[in-house]
């Protein structure tokens, strides 16, 4: 074998050695920061209830966990629209057609589109690793929650639609992260068969 195509061999091989190890490393931030966002998310909802029409600690705690849920909310959208995106790369990589980085980050922003746009690029990015269950595992509980934050705002009694709410999120992340695990596991596998 010729020195220089044996040199080409080896670069693409740590090539893609680095790009599973950033996948990886990507899955285990978003998993930590969604894992977080969900905790966050529920707890803020239960300790809502709890806090009644009435003051004191419960209230104080119910705010400060509500601005927890904004921290880790944004964390959450970067750091899985990064892995995303990272993912997205090595797929690319291996000739299969994704969406772009800039769609796979604000399609999460855009009014509308956000009801689907993720869940159908975390589709394409998964490439048949996932059953379209655990897909709508994921995207459905998180849907419905998303909209009890803003049923419970409007509700004489918001103790169903917080705690329902709460539930969802904690169903989705736990469908989130089987999914996060079996697509870095996939795009690993895939890039390394290529």
């Amino acid at each position: 074998m010729r020195r220089d195509v044996m040199a080409a061999a080896i670069a693409d091989a740590g090539g893609e050695a680095v790009d599973n190890a950033i996948v990886a490393r990507g899955s285990r931030n978003a998993l930590v920061s969604t894992g977080l966002h969900a905790a966050a998310w529920a707890c803020f909802n239960v300790t809502y209830v709890l806090s009644g029409n009435g003051t004191g600690a419960m209230l104080t705690a119910a705010n400060a966990l509500g601005v927890a849920m904004v921290f880790t909310g944004i964390a959450s959208w970067m750091l899985l629209s990064e892995w995303m995106s990272s993912v997205a790369s090595v797929r690319s990589g291996q000739g299969m057609e994704v969406p772009g980085r800039g769609w796979i980050w604000f399609s999460w922003l855009i009014p509308i589109v956000d009801l689907f746009s993720p869940a159908k690029t975390m589709s394409r990015l998964a490439q048949g690793s996932i059953s379209r269950s655990l897909l709508l595992a994921w995207w459905l509980p998180w849907l419905l929650a998303t909209v009890l934050v803003y049923a419970r705002d409007d509700a004489l009694d918001p103790t169903e639609p917080a705690l329902i709410s709460a539930a969802a999120i904690v169903v989705s992340w736990f469908a989130l992260q089987r999914i996060i695990r079996q697509v870095a596991s996939a795009a690993a596998t895939s890039s390394s068969v290529v």
